[in-house]
């Protein structure tokens, strides 16, 4: 230790401002107090009440009545000490919210100022160029594939039709009605002679016996 320091002391380190937060924690609690007061004083109002409505007019009730009057000055104060104190909690927690805010508006910004940092970082290592060129030849790539199937769904050995033909025919079956009976009347209809079934051939006989080596032996 200097001698300076001996002879005039060390001077003391200043204590940290108090934050908001412990203001307001240490306000909320003289509110708290005051509340308790007034709960205390109306607990004693009810009383004194009740000792009103029993006691007969006379000196008695005069000086419960001025006791009533004296409890009820104390709590008009508590009161109004405690309406104070509200408005100094309101305002703090107001300042507390605004610097939160500002905070958490600072950090933000600086989230995004290193998001586009980022961002134009990864454009440099990439250009619309290329993305072109890339699209164009998945556009080529698509287009040879839709002809390439169209190639391999090409029919072979089928007689070429008339377009005009096919009209024709689709005009009459336009015009014609299929609800009536007659045009299949044809396909349903039996030949007079009937149908000519072939007979049936003739079941041939079944073997006789054995020969003498054990084999079937031929009908005679």
């Amino acid at each position: 230790m200097s001698a300076f320091n001996r002879m005039f002391g060390k001077a003391k380190e200043k204590a940290p401002p108090p934050s908001l937060s412990d203001a307001i924690t240490r306000t909320e609690g003289m509110g708290d107090s005051i509340q308790k007061k007034v709960d205390k004083l109306n607990g004693q109002l009810k009383t004194i009440h009740e000792q009103m409505k029993k006691t007969p007019n006379g000196p008695s009730k005069n000086r419960l009545k001025q006791r009533a009057l004296m409890i009820l000055r104390q709590k008009k104060q508590y009161e109004n000490q405690g309406m104070n104190i509200q408005q100094q909690v309101f305002n703090m927690d107001q300042q507390n919210f605004a610097i939160e805010s500002v905070k958490s508006t600072k950090e933000t910004v600086s989230a995004m100022q290193h998001g586009v940092k980022a961002l134009k970082a990864e454009f440099k290592t990439m250009s619309l160029d290329a993305v072109d060129d890339v699209m164009e030849d998945m556009a080529d790539m698509m287009d040879d594939t839709n002809e390439m199937q169209e190639l391999m769904a090409q029919t072979f050995g089928a007689p070429e039709c008339d377009e005009s033909e096919l009209e024709a025919e689709l005009a009459c079956l336009e015009d014609m009605n299929f609800e009536d009976d007659t045009i299949f009347s044809d396909l349903d209809a039996t030949p007079a002679g009937g149908l000519d079934v072939p007979a049936a051939a003739p079941e041939r006989a079944g073997p006789v016996g054995e020969d003498d080596y054990g084999l079937p032996a031929l009908p005679s």
